[in-house]
C-alpha cells in the first residue's frame, strides 16, 4: 500500500447535473447532490493500493455544473472560510507521498512550506493563474499535474520535473520544455466526470511509483475512463 497525505482546502460542492448547459436559456436539471469535493474525491474513490489521508487547510464552496452529453464540468467557487491554518512546521513527513491539490488555492505562506516537505511531492492547479510564480515549488516535485487545456501556462516553465497534462482524450507528459511521453484514447461522450482529475492524479501517482513514468501515461488516462464509466 502507498501512503499518501492529501493537502488542500476542504470542498463542499453542490452538483447541478444537466443534459448540456445553453447559456442564456432556461435548463431542465436531471439531479441535484452535495458532497466534498477537490482532494475528497481522491479518498471517495476508493482507489486500489493507496491509503489516503486529507489534510485540510479551510474550506471552499463549490457549486458545479455538470453536462452529462459533453461530458464537461464548470466549477463557481467561492472560499468559505477566509482564515486559513498555516502549513508552517507542521507538513507531513510519516508519508511515501504528498499531493497538493490546487497548490494555486492555497496562500503563499502555505506555498513556502511546501518546500521543505521531506517526502515525494506533486501539486495540481485549478485556475489559470500565472505558472511562472510557482516556478521554486515545480522544480521540487516529483510530479505536476493539470489540465492539457491549460498548456499555454507552461510555455516558459523549461523544468526537468514531468509536467502531466491530460484531458479527455489522453494525457502527455513534458520535460525540459519538450513533449517526452504520451498516450491517447478516444472520448467517451456521457461520462460524470466530476472529480475526474483528482482521480486522474492520484492514479497516475500509484503508476509512477509501481511502474514508472512512461507506464503511467500510457495507462491512467484508460484506468480513468473505465472507472468513469463504471460509476456512470
Amino acid at each position: 500500500m502507498i501512503d499518501i497525505c492529501l493537502i488542500g482546502r476542504r470542498y463542499e460542492d453542490t452538483i447541478v447535473h444537466i443534459d448540456e448547459l445553453n447559456l442564456g436559456e432556461t435548463n431542465e436539471c436531471v439531479k441535484v447532490e452535495t458532497r466534498k469535493g477537490g482532494m475528497y474525491n481522491i479518498q471517495s474513490a476508493n482507489l486500489d493500493g493507496l491509503t489516503i489521508t486529507c489534510f485540510p487547510v479551510g474550506s471552499k464552496k463549490a457549486l458545479i455544473l455538470g453536462e452529462q452529453s459533453g461530458s464537461r464540468r464548470t466549477s463557481i467557487v467561492k472560499n468559505a472560510d477566509p482564515h486559513l491554518d498555516t502549513l508552517n512546521g507542521i507538513v507531513p513527513t510519516v508519508f511515501d507521498w504528498i499531493h497538493v491539490a490546487y497548490l494555486d488555492d492555497l496562500k503563499d505562506d502555505h506555498g513556502l512550506s511546501l518546500k521543505s516537505a521531506k517526502s515525494p511531492l506533486s501539486v495540481d492547479f485549478c485556475t489559470t493563474s500565472d505558472r511562472e510564480q510557482y516556478r521554486e515549488i515545480i522544480d521540487k516535485c516529483e510530479l505536476v499535474f493539470d489540465s492539457r487545456e491549460r498548456k499555454r501556462l507552461y510555455s516558459k516553465i523549461i523544468t526537468p520535473t514531468p509536467i502531466v497534462l491530460h484531458d479527455e482524450g489522453g494525457c502527455e507528459c513534458i520535460q525540459m520544455g519538450k513533449v517526452v511521453s504520451n498516450s491517447t484514447i478516444k472520448p467517451v461522450s456521457g461520462l460524470n466526470v466530476n472529480g475526474a482529475g483528482d482521480i486522474f492524479a492520484a492514479i497516475f501517482i500509484r503508476e509512477f511509483m509501481s511502474s514508472g513514468l512512461d507506464y503511467a501515461v500510457e495507462t491512467t488516462s484508460h484506468l480513468v475512463t473505465n472507472m468513469l464509466k463504471s460509476r456512470s
